[in-house]
């Protein structure tokens, strides 16, 4: 057996990390020889190695038996994209190598009173975008005599998610998000195309999840999903204007309702530009 071959080694794989963070790999050990074999580091731009504790390089090098090698990389700025690294010891025909994967913007838990949900690295990253717009219409506190709903934090009301209300207190943005993460998974967002999914989350909210349960059907005959959006946005001002013939006193909820639901459609299927800014994962 020639004392130059390595013994096998593996890295493990980091999910979830901070997108754009610098970070580094469990380090290993090099085992197997009994004189100096080479060192070839492959990958991502970012990718370095250190050799026991001396500087990050990229160049290639020799190790010997015991020395201790660790990667470096830099994670994607974009949600649930992988940086990978290959390490490459022995050459020839007897080398050994192992990748190391940091993945952006994935795994982690959010957590409810008494539940939890687990945010999936093959989510759709238009969830993200949708929160923060969903923020801007539901990110204040509310507490309007003529609202059914009554007092609402960041559009979860007190009478229809008691749940939330800790001790009577109103939810933090935190615990809003992960609200609105299991409203996402709940009601197939994930399973639906742009601008669908981020459409029928934001009625999931307003109106709620039994109206744009309708709004999905009613707009289901369309197979291109910008035709579906149209309609089922139209469906949903339909709805709206038919809650004011019911009840009047909605008369006051009118202008909002329709404004919200007028740029939902130009942020998504009239302004191509705005698509591509707001909703990175906006191809069909």
């Amino acid at each position: 057996m020639r004392s130059s071959f390595p013994a096998a080694f593996s890295f493990t794989d980091q999910a979830g990390v901070a997108l754009g963070s610098t970070g580094n790999g469990d380090n290993v050990t090099v085992t197997g020889i009994d004189n100096t074999t080479t060192l070839v580091l492959t990958g991502d731009t970012s990718c370095k190695y250190s050799i026991n504790g001396a500087a990050w390089a990229t160049a290639n090098d020799n190790v010997t038996l015991n020395d201790n090698v660790a990667l470096q990389n830099v994670a994607s700025a974009n949600h649930s994209t992988a940086v990978s690294c290959t390490l490459n010891l022995g050459g020839g025909d007897g080398y050994v190598e192992s990748d190391h994967t940091r993945t952006g913007g994935g795994c982690h838990v959010a957590t409810l009173p008494g539940r939890e949900y687990e945010r999936r690295v093959e989510m759709r990253v238009n969830f993200i975008p949708a929160l923060s717009n969903l923020r801007e219409f539901e990110g204040f506190a509310s507490n309007d005599p003529l609202d059914s709903g009554g007092e609402t934090a960041h559009g979860i009301s007190r009478v229809y998610h008691p749940e939330m209300w800790i001790d009577g207190k109103p939810p933090t943005w935190e615990q809003a998000e992960a609200f609105y993460l299991a409203l996402w998974i709940r009601n197939g967002c994930d399973a639906l195309p742009f601008p669908m999914d981020v459409c029928h989350m934001d009625s999931c909210v307003n109106p709620g999840p039994g109206a744009a349960k309708q709004f999905l059907m009613w707009s289901g005959e369309h197979k291109d999903p910008t035709r579906q959006a149209t309609e089922y946005l139209i469906c949903r001002q339909e709805y709206y204007l038919d809650r004011v013939r019911k009840r009047p006193a909605n008369l006051e909820y009118i202008c909002g309702w329709m404004a919200r639901t007028i740029k939902m459609w130009r942020r998504t299927v009239n302004n191509s530009w705005d698509a591509e800014v707001l909703w990175p994962n906006s191809k069909p």
